[in-house]
């Protein structure tokens, strides 16, 4: 039995030039690849690059989304990034990012039909509570209950609250 890590480095690469290029393989394979792991240089290398932003835009065109970085090498990082698995959650910056990709008419079919699923399976709304802090009811309570709990919550930043909730 292969590890999910295994696995994970068993995926193809990509090391993509352009936003372009990125796009054009999106293209060719989200309908077939289970995955990619996208290739880009660090800064320092003084080469040219996509964006984290250009990366994740062109994969949320086509219904993928990222997920986990890693150090290739001295000169560059990989983003590995796969199709959104049915009903997953959508985070506040990949909701705009759909959004700026619909009033720019650059999302693709296959992006439509995911965002098309998400809507009607309630998927698309699902961490709008997480990213408001909306603390449910029984945590609620049970930061009431316990001295100093509240103060304590009151206290974390925003990052910790939404990992939290």
């Amino acid at each position: 039995m292969v590890s999910a890590m295994a696995a994970l480095d068993e995926m193809p690469r990509i090391h993509p030039e352009t936003s372009e290029h990125w796009r054009a393989w999106l293209a060719d394979n989200h309908g077939k690849a289970p995955g990619v792991w996208v290739i880009t240089w660090r800064k320092a290398a003084g080469r040219p690059t996509s964006s984290y932003d250009e990366i994740v835009c062109g994969a949320s065109a086509f219904g993928w989304v990222d997920s986990l970085p890693r150090a290739l090498d001295d000169q560059r990082t990989m983003l590995y990034v796969s199709p959104r698995k049915p009903r997953s959650g959508w985070s506040q910056p990949n909701k705009e990012r759909v959004q700026r990709l619909l009033a720019e008419q650059r999302i693709a079919p296959a992006g439509q039909a995911v965002l098309d699923a998400a809507m009607a399976d309630g998927s698309w709304a699902k961490l709008d509570g997480v990213e408001n802090l909306v603390v449910p009811p029984d945590l609620a309570a049970a930061l009431d209950d316990v001295a100093g709990a509240r103060a304590n919550w009151d206290s974390f930043p925003r990052t910790a609250k939404r990992g939290i909730l």
